[in-house]
């Protein structure tokens, strides 16, 4: 659907492709391209997701973009009407373009005149891409009034050119507030045109129009006049005096119309109040009686044999009208129908000829469907059927000539050229039709000698090509302009191939120079003008293939295009020649008589397979955890869509693109990457972690997107971040290439997938391995089974580590059935860890044909070994008995395979059966004796390639690696070392290889800065050859793999030193591959060519080598790489990470309980109800998440009451059998209510099958249960939650609305429900970009009749006036989702809508430049945030041109001015909207905008509610440097300039930070002090006091303490509003607390309400409270004002400052309609929730001591600001400190 071709039009051969969004939209490419045939440009128009229409303008051969081009469509508005602006979503009707006088016009309707519609036509010239004019055909007075517009759609047929500048077209139907009631002439025409034909100037200024007399009928029986397009008749034969010019108009269902060109007609122009008396028109027919329902296509025309009109009815014939003059005056009758019925919405009749309309030789094209029964006026059918009939009747019927079954569209067109008719169909291909040409008759003399008959060249079937290269310095090539060129290039000997490439030109094996002989040079640089040859492929190239090279360096091999393949065959007209021939000649002996001869020549084919058209295949992989027995052990491991990776299979054909779709499940981060796949252009979706991509957070999803042009063959898809892909998470991937010969040698296609498996997880293996305390030796973990296909089978009578399960696998072996005497292609694929495979078959030969994607020459063996990440294809004949054979897969053991010793129950022989068809005895088969083994060196590409030679401006160099410890952990240590003359030089790097957080595409392309030293990096220039010599001084072999390429293998073998191992080879076509053995203590030369622009890892494939930084990274060419500049997608991507991260809170997981018992106990406690040892409650630590757990699967067996599935539950925590007993009283569970446990006892649900878990965090003695979905707590289980409002079904608010139900997610903990568009039950539908409102309705089980309203009342929605009901605006697309949070009540809708998107924000005050507060203020722009939904601007100093310059430390007015779409503004400030602070000055509409001492402030502004606000990210240190410092500091112990000490602000925590890797003199798991300084020290040092650091003991200056964990690092922060400084522990979910300086002190909220004691409830003996709705001010104070001498209000936080200047810096809180009211911190950064104590249902306290802001949930209609950073994305973080708590209500 987004795809674009270029077509050979002789054999159909694909020459250039292109994917026009990578969206797939169900739309794409709609609509017929117009091409200019004097520039070569094409035009055509696109539709992309979620609502986006653009006019494309490429070149039709290289298929890139026209400067200007593409042209959004979207927003622009109408030249007529300044109201009204295009959108997409309604506007679906796209006709054929016009390209006239250098301008395309592109003309819109609605799809069934749905939704807000108006039609439209754009005039865009073709040259710039400037939109010149764009006509809405609903006037501006009109659109006012409600009416919408009559589209232009025409059958998809465009509209007409004139000739005259002037275009002509029809509209349709539209929907008015009044139809035309008095006549019009023609030369005025009305503001709105509906149901007209419309003759425009420059696509805009209308000069006539014609609108039939009955148009209201018309309307209301939806008789579209634009169900066809105008056509306008070639004034040479179809005109008169009278009518020198006439057009033909057919509108649905009927009359035919012949209109005068000159005078359209107006509307009820002629004698009682009917169309014009002298508008030439058909006699009115009625379609039903003609045997048709309609026509909804355009009319055929032919000129020649008296002048013809076609037209196609739906459900009826071709009617035929030929031309009549009568009296001189013109008209038409009908003279034939044809003999075959139409079908709606068929393809226009077209009519071809010979010689320009050769009479006898016009034939009619039509495309129709068999007809159906007449049950809808509607009968839009795809056609089946193209039929050819003889253009001119014959008595009374056009002649049937012929007829093909081809699906072909409804709606589209058909081209004509070159004598053939091509057809696209909607099985993705592209059919050529035509007549074959006529036999050539040669003349013989009579004569009894030999003769010569001479045959015009015509007869030949030789072809020519033309090699071109746009620039020599690319290797891009193409055939005769198009780009790319096929490779290999099909052809036969006879043919010529022109290359011209503007350098030398080598073709292999023809003259060349002494290191190559024979090969014929071109000449071309160096001054020479003749940058071409010929090369005629002779007799003897008949079968092979020959390489060709353009030569950029004068060395025959250094830079090669492509390859001929040449058929086997040498054709019957093959003539040796030196140049091209003209003539061919044929030497025959006659008989002595005079005859006649036809010479026929048959034509071979030119394509050696079938022609395929590309398509995109889409694959949704979403990512979780499931648990599989692949040998028999269950585990978890890592699926796709529910099921194991491996099932998850990738196919596509060769030049397909391939879309994959990967939605995180997880909770860790993931990526997918493609291995083998070159990624040309895509170097971002090569799915490498820190190289190419950031990780996929949780949650999130990734698009990758690539083609596959030039690759083919068998590769697979891992992930390729931390260990996972050991854990399953693998898939094979194949390409195909039904062109390929090879393909037609096989009869079946299997997929072999060979793995080692192991038990643990990866994530429990892998610090073990890297521990060199645990592991001295570095011994990689050694796998327990092999599978085949997933298969294995461990030994279950072994004992397994973690006690897993262990049962017979019923699927293994793995079976492949095949058929006797058959021929099968196994891709036989290593997909595993570290195990090599020795594949074999009892009894068959293995015939290789594919090597890691390189087709190679045949080759017949026993038996390879696969190594990890290699794959082969073998041919297998089933030519034995029929019976069943072992299918081998042996993992090889012991040294040099692997070093570690194997487990107890491994079997290294893993099998799988071979089975005949009908075969049913078991396999008793035997390996095969003395097998021959191939090693991966020896095969011969079947595409001969030679080796690039190393030149002196290339790269030779030496690659070895060592293992050793860094702090403890197994690190690898690559070193790349430049050899120079033999010389070899000193190492590049030497560190191991670590990427950092920041993907290193994101560093070069979006930076275009070097990489880190933690990367090994090297560069290289683009069309450098790159040589490596691999130098293995292990005692273990290890697989090497490149991405992006495949490399030349020059020598592989053992060698002692560097000094062994050769330096010269063989050149000739060596082996292709991109994953290389290296035996042990030996080596490997290979060499490619730095031809793939991008970032590209090579490394060890064995995973465990991975892990420890076996790798090097190699840019190539930065310079295209910087070129192609960083995605938006893969930011995005990065965005969506860093927010995975920052959701993360920074504690220590600290145990208090540890080596004690702790159990949970109730009624089913074993023996006795309520035990405190009860024996079946034995609780499991969870260090990962910090808290103790149990997991009931169903009743416990010795429960003294057991439980059931969905049953409610009371239970308790016992800790040390008693000591202590924690329920409601303590935790934040629901109490029940009951005494059975003392009172306190909690109460759980059970799931369906009384599955049920409790958790216990001994940090805050906190219990609850998991619900019966486990993820969150979800009090409204079982509840019926529901969205109403005026878009519920039958009626508005319906309480119990049917298109309104919720779904829970757990994931998110909350329910939500998303409308793509407005349902179609709708009782009042909403619209895009319009307000409308919404509640959410629950229902509880007990009690479904009884419903419970929810909206501004209680959520964080915005209310409406005078209502509780909440406020939403559809997304432009027409989307829109709602959501209801359980744990808090609240509802919100969630849709990031830019109401300001076409115009302009931006802040104003005395600092605007041209005058103070400014509206047009050009200093303070803000720009939109899509990612937060809000506008943003920072000051950073005093703006240029400040009227009133800003200045440190000082507080200034401000407001937001937006600008109308009248040149007019919008004021946003204090009172009149916004929950900004009120300002300094004028008259208390103004915000304040507080100004630091570097003079630096943010404001931001939500455009959905117009509210403005100062951003409480505020640095009072911005400008100046922060560093850390301490004795380890660089130059000089505790400098207050620190080199090594630069922290960073990040925006997005509100916070700087430090990470210390490797510093000196600091050690691994050491204690060091520390201090943050400011300014160079002039601007403070900061430790333990003020500070939430852990103050060292016995130092009285104050310092910090940080500790390094075992690899030397550490993680400093520091907030700038409260001085504090800590080091960051280890992350953990946000679940539970930190450290708490406040935690042994009160704090308080105080007011004029204060009581004397402790709250309980409403205060009692509150001095002053207000009523329901009323206000009254507090602060909050620690520990009775004496610990924190601060009292905390309007000065540090962002609540509203009371007006009574008696209680100063005092905020405001306003209760509820209920006398309620939250005082709680603002909301906005989990990392700086440093007393994180939370209670889902009771709402215990919470106060961020960081930044010490409070905030009042209830002042200002809405406290978050509509801002999806503050929507609630935690639950628990806004309810704190509660005065009659309203919980019960959600209840």
């Amino acid at each position: 659907m987004n795809n674009a071709y270029v077509l050979s039009p002789v054999n159909g051969q694909i020459l250039n492709a292109r994917i026009f969004g990578t969206n797939l939209d169900k739309e794409g490419i709609a609509g017929t391209p117009v091409i200019d045939g004097v520039t070569g440009a094409a035009y055509f128009t696109t539709r992309l997701s979620p609502g986006s229409t653009l006019l494309q303008g490429i070149d039709a051969v290289t298929l890139v973009d026209l400067p200007g081009f593409p042209v959004t469509f979207d927003g622009v508005t109408a030249t007529n009407a300044p109201s009204i602006k295009f959108v997409t979503s309604p506007h679906k009707g796209r006709p054929a373009l016009l390209l006239d006088g250098g301008v395309v016009y592109a003309t819109f309707a609605a799809q069934f005149e749905t939704g807000s519609y108006q039609g439209w036509v754009f005039a865009v010239n073709a040259t710039s891409g400037v939109i010149k004019t764009a006509l809405s055909f609903v006037g501006e007075s009109d659109f006012r009034n409600g009416s919408a517009g009559g589209g232009s759609w025409m059958s998809g047929c465009g509209p007409a050119a004139t000739g005259d500048g002037s275009i002509v077209l029809n509209t349709g139907n539209g929907w008015t507030v009044g139809d035309l009631t008095a006549p019009m002439a023609g030369s005025s025409p009305p503001a709105s045109l509906f149901e007209a034909t419309v003759r425009l100037q420059n696509g805009y200024t209308p000069l006539d129009f014609y609108i039939p007399y009955n148009q209201s009928d018309m309307d209301t029986e939806d008789k579209d006049l634009a169900s066809s397009g105008p056509v306008i008749l070639p004034s040479s034969v179809f005109s008169s005096p009278a009518h020198p010019r006439v057009m033909v108009v057919i509108s649905k269902t009927g009359p035919l119309r012949f209109i005068d060109y000159n005078n359209l007609g107006g509307f009820q122009q002629g004698t009682n109040g009917r169309d014009m008396d002298s508008q030439l028109q058909a006699s009115v027919y009625d379609p039903h009686v003609m045997g048709g329902i309609g026509v909804w296509t355009c009319a055929g025309v032919y000129p020649n044999e008296g002048g013809y009109v076609y037209f196609s009815m739906a459900q009826g014939p071709t009617q035929v009208w030929k031309k009549l003059l009568v009296n001189g005056e013109l008209t038409f009758e009908w003279v034939a129908n044809s003999p075959d019925l139409s079908s709606g919405g068929s393809m226009p009749p077209a009519v071809t000829a010979l010689n320009n309309g050769q009479a006898g030789s016009a034939i009619l094209w039509s495309f129709r469907h068999p007809p159906l029964p007449v049950t809808s006026q509607f009968a839009f059918v795809d056609n089946t059927l193209v039929t050819a009939y003889g253009a001119v009747p014959v008595n009374g019927v056009l002649p049937k000539l012929w007829e093909s079954s081809i699906p072909t569209r409804k709606f589209g067109a058909a081209a004509y050229a070159n004598g053939n008719v091509y057809v696209g169909t909607t099985d993705g291909n592209v059919v050529a039709f035509g007549k074959l040409a006529a036999p050539v008759t040669a003349t013989t003399t009579t004569t009894t000698k030999t003769t010569t008959t001479t045959v015009a060249a015509v007869q030949t079937s030789i072809s020519t090509y033309t090699v071109l290269a746009p620039d020599p310095r690319q290797p891009i090539y193409s055939i005769d302009g198009t780009n790319p060129m096929p490779n290999p290039l099909y052809v036969f000997a006879g043919d010529v191939i022109i290359f011209s490439v503007g350098v030398h030109t080598a073709v292999e094996g023809t003259n060349c120079v002494a290191a190559n002989p024979g090969v014929f040079m071109a000449t071309g640089l160096g001054g020479n003008a003749d940058n071409t040859f010929t090369y005629i492929v002779p007799a003897s190239d008949a079968g092979r293939t020959r390489n060709f090279f353009c030569d950029f360096l004068d060395h025959c091999t250094s830079g090669m295009i492509g390859a001929l393949k040449v058929n086997a065959t040498v054709p019957s007209w093959y003539v040796a020649a030196t140049a091209l021939p003209t003539t061919a000649t044929a030497t025959t002996t006659t008989s002595s008589t005079t005859n006649t001869s036809s010479v026929v020549r048959t034509v071979v084919p030119k394509v050696w397979g079938p022609v395929y058209a590309l398509k995109t295949v889409v694959y949704n992989f979403a990512i979780s955890n499931i648990t599989t027995k692949e040998d028999g052990v269950i585990r978890w491991t890592l699926g796709v869509n529910g099921a194991a990776s491996r099932l998850s299979s990738i196919k596509c054909n060769k030049g397909d693109t391939v879309v994959v779709i990967v939605t995180n499940n997880l909770d860790v981060p993931t990526t997918l990457h493609y291995h083998g796949l070159f990624q040309n252009g895509t170097t971002t979706m090569d799915g490498t972690t820190g190289v190419s991509q950031c990780p996929i957070a949780p949650g999130e999803s990734y698009t990758y997107v690539f083609d596959t042009k030039y690759n083919e063959g068998t590769y697979w898809w891992h992930a390729h971040i931390g260990s996972q892909y050991m854990d399953g998470l693998r898939g094979p991937m194949i390409i195909s290439n039904p062109a390929n010969p090879l393909e037609a040698t096989y009869t079946d296609d299997m997929t072999v997938m060979v793995e080692d498996w192991y038990h643990q997880q990866s994530t429990v293996m892998a610090p073990q391995y890297m521990n060199i305390a645990k592991n001295p030796s570095g011994i990689e973990p050694v796998f327990d089974s092999g599978l085949v296909n997933g298969n294995g089978q461990y030994n279950c009578s072994i004992p397994i580590p973690g006690n897993l399960l262990c049962s017979q696998n019923p699927n293994y072996p793995t079976a492949f059935t095949v058929i006797a005497n058959s021929t099968t292609r196994f891709r036989v694929l290593n997909m595993g860890v570290f195990a090599v495979f020795k594949f074999s078959i009892d009894g068959h030969k293995l015939t290789v044909v594919e090597v890691d994607g390189v087709e190679v020459v045949p080759y017949v063996v026993d038996s390879l070994l696969v190594n990890v990440a290699q794959r082969y294809s073998v041919l297998v004949n089933a030519n034995q008995k029929v019976a069943q054979y072992w299918m081998r897969a042996t993992m090889l053991t012991g040294m040099p395979w692997i070093l570690g010793n194997s487990g107890n129950g491994l079997n290294p022989d893993v099998r799988s059966i071979l089975v005949y068809s009908g075969a049913t005895a078991a396999p008793a088969s035997q390996p095969t004796a003395n097998p021959y083994v191939a090693a991966d060196t020896e095969f011969v590409p079947a595409i001969e390639r030679d080796a690039p030679a190393l030149g002196a401006n290339d790269l030779d160099l030496i690659f070895t690696f060592s293992f050793s410890s860094v702090n403890g952990t197994l690190a690898a240590f690559p070193r790349l070392s430049p050899r120079v003359n033999g010389v070899v030089g000193e190492s590049l790097f030497s560190n191991s290889w670590s990427p950092t957080a920041e993907p290193a595409i994101s560093i070069v392309a979006g930076k275009n800065q070097s990489l880190p030293a933690s990367f090994d990096s090297i560069e290289f220039v683009l069309g450098q050859v790159v040589q490596i010599t691999i130098v293995n001084g292990d005692a273990m072999q290890h697989p090497f793999h490149l991405h992006g390429h495949t490399f030349f293998v020059l020598a592989a073998g053992k060698a002692s030193s560097i000094s062994d191992i050769p330096t010269t080879f063989s050149m000739i076509n060596p082996m292709q591959r991109d994953t290389i053995t290296v035996s042990a203590y030996g080596y490997a030369v290979i060499r490619f060519v730095a031809d793939n622009p991008g970032i590209w890892l090579f490394h060890c494939h064995i995973e465990w080598h991975m892990l420890t930084g076996f790798v090097v990274t190699f840019v190539e060419s930065r310079a295209d790489i910087v070129s192609a500049g960083y995605p938006a997608a893969s930011a995005q991507a990065c965005s969506s990470y860093n927010d995975y991260l920052s959701t993360f809170i920074q504690r220590n997981c600290t145990n208090m309980y540890a080596g004690t018992d702790i159990r949970v106990t109730g009624t089913f406690a074993s023996g006795l109800q309520w035990s405190a040892n009860n024996q079946n409650g034995l609780m499991t630590f969870d260090e990962s998440n910090c808290r103790y757990a149990i997991t009931y699967r169903g009743s416990p067996a010795d429960a003294t009451v057991p439980f059931t599935g969905n049953s409610i539950v009371e239970y308790k925590v016992t800790i040390n059998n008693g000591a202590k007993w924690v329920g409601c009283d303590i935790g934040n569970c629901t109490c029940s209510g009951s005494s059975g446990g003392g009172g306190t006892q909690c109460m759980l649900q059970t799931s369906a099958s009384g599955r049920t878990t409790i958790y216990f965090d001994p940090v805050t003695g906190y219990t609850w249960p998991a619900p019966p979905d486990p993820s969150c707590y979800n009090p409204y289980y079982g509840y019926d939650i529901r969205v109403t409002g005026p878009f519920s079904a039958s009626r508005a608010y319906a309480p119990k609305n049917t298109n309104g139900v919720m779904t829970y997610d757990s994931l998110l903990c909350r329910y939500s429900i998303t409308y793509t568009s407005a349902p179609v039950d709708a009782a009042y539908p909403f619209m895009a970009g319009v307000a409308s409102a919404f509640k959410v309705t629950v229902s509880a089980p007990a009690t479904p009749a009884a419903v419970t309203w929810i909206g501004c009342d209680v959520g964080n929605c915005t209310c409406l006036p005078q209502s509780t009901n909440c406020l939403f605006v559809p997304s432009v697309a027409n989307t829109v989702t709602f959501l209801f949070d359980p744990i808090t009540g609240y509802v919100w809708y969630d849709s990031c809508y830019d109401w300001y998107s076409k115009t302009s924000v931006q802040v104003t005050g005395p600092f605007s430049a041209g005058g103070a507060f400014n509206p047009a203020n050009t200093n303070a722009v803000m720009k939109f945030d899509s990612s937060r939904c809000r506008y943003a601007f920072t000051f950073n100093g005093s703006p240029p041109g400040a009227t009133v310059a800003l200045q440190p430390s000082t507080d200034y007015d401000y407001k937001v001015t937006t600008k109308n779409a009248d040149g007019t503004y919008s004021w946003w400030g204090h009172f009149d909207q916004g929950n900004c602070t009120s300002g300094v000055g004028d008259n208390g509409d103004d915000c304040l905008l507080r100004v630091n001492q570097y003079t630096s402030a943010t404001v931001l502004f939500d455009p959905a509610t117009n509210y403005t606000w100062q951003d409480p990210c505020y640095n009072p240190y911005a400008g100046v440097d922060v560093r850390v410092t301490g004795p380890w500091s660089s130059g000089a112990p505790w400098r207050a300039n620190n080199a090594n000490g630069l922290m960073t602000f990040d925006a997005s925590r509100c916070r700087y930070s430090l990470q210390i890797y490797g510093y000196s003199g600091v050690a691994a798991n050491a204690q060091q002090p520390y201090k943050v300084t400011v300014d160079n020290g002039d601007g403070g040092w900061f430790g333990c006091n003020p500070g939430n650091c852990s103050c060292i003991v016995g130092d009285t200056s104050g310092n910090c303490q940080f500790t390094t964990d075992a690899i030397d690092m550490a993680t400093i922060y520091f907030d700038p509003l409260t001085q504090f400084a800590w080091q960051d522990p280890l992350p953990v979910l946000k679940t539970g607390n930190c450290t708490n300086p406040y935690a042994n002190v009160d704090v308080r909220v105080t007011g004029s309400f204060a009581s004397p004691g402790v709250w309980a409830g409403p205060p009692a003996g509150a001095a002053l409270f207000p009523a329901a709705l009323g206000q009254t001010d507090y602060k909050i104070t620690v520990n009775n004002g004496q610990v924190d001498t601060n009292w905390y209000g309007c000065s540090q936080g962002n609540c509203t400052c009371s007006v009574d200047a008696a209680t100063t810096n005092a905020c405001i809180f306003v209760t509820d309609a209920s006398d309620s009211v939250t005082v709680s911190n603002y909301n906005y950064d989990y990392d700086n929730f440093k007393n994180y104590i939370y209670d889902y249902n009771n709402n215990f306290n919470f106060y961020n001591y960081d930044n010490h802001f409070i905030y009042n949930n209830n002042n200002n209609k809405d406290n978050n600001n509509n801002n999806n950073n503050n929507n609630n994305n935690n639950n628990n973080n806004n309810f704190n400190f509660t005065i009659n708590d309203y919980s019960s209500m959600l209840q």
